[in-house]
C-alpha cells in the first residue's frame, strides 16, 4: 500500500461566495414559529412539583397557562414591533415573539391549586401534590 500526498487547491473567490451563499441563504427562516426551547427547571419536594421557566423581557399579562385533561400548557405571545431601519435582517436567532411548552401532569397533582408567579424573567409554577390522588399504578418491584 502506498500513501498519496493530498494537495489542497487554494480557495478562490467562488469558494467564498458559495460558502456565504450557503450560510446566509439556505438557512434563512422566513416563517413564524413558536419557540419550544424555552429553558425549564423541574423540581420536586414532598408537597409539590415546581417548574421554573426562563422568559426574560416578558410581562406577566403576555403569558397564559391552561390545563386540558392531564396537560399543562404554558404559552406566550408578543406583538411584533416593526422598526424603521436601514439594516436588513439576514439571520435572526434570538428573537422570541412566542413560545409554547406543554407538560403532562402526574396523576397526584391537585389541578385546582396550581399557582404561577412571574418575577425578574422567571416564571415559577407550583404544582401541589394531593396524597388522595396518588397514582394507583405505582408500586415497588422486588428484584430476585
Amino acid at each position: 500500500m502506498s500513501l498519496v500526498k493530498y494537495h489542497r487547491k487554494p480557495l478562490t473567490r467562488f469558494d467564498f461566495d458559495f460558502l456565504f451563499d450557503d450560510l446566509f441563504q439556505k438557512e434563512l427562516h422566513t416563517g413564524k414559529r413558536k419557540n419550544k426551547n424555552v429553558p425549564v427547571n423541574i423540581k420536586e419536594s414532598e408537597e409539590a412539583f415546581q417548574l421554573e421557566l426562563r422568559v426574560p423581557g416578558w410581562k406577566k399579562n403576555d403569558i397564559q397557562l391552561s390545563i386540558n385533561g392531564n396537560k399543562l400548557k404554558i404559552e406566550g405571545a408578543l406583538e411584533e414591533k416593526t422598526k424603521e431601519s436601514t439594516w436588513k435582517t439576514v439571520r435572526q436567532e434570538f428573537n422570541l415573539n412566542s413560545f409554547e411548552r406543554t407538560f403532562i401532569l402526574p396523576k397526584n397533582v391537585d389541578k385546582e391549586k396550581i399557582e404561577a408567579k412571574y418575577n425578574q424573567g422567571i416564571l415559577k409554577v407550583v404544582l401541589p401534590k394531593d396524597a388522595s390522588l396518588k397514582n394507583e399504578h405505582s408500586r415497588q418491584i422486588k428484584v430476585d
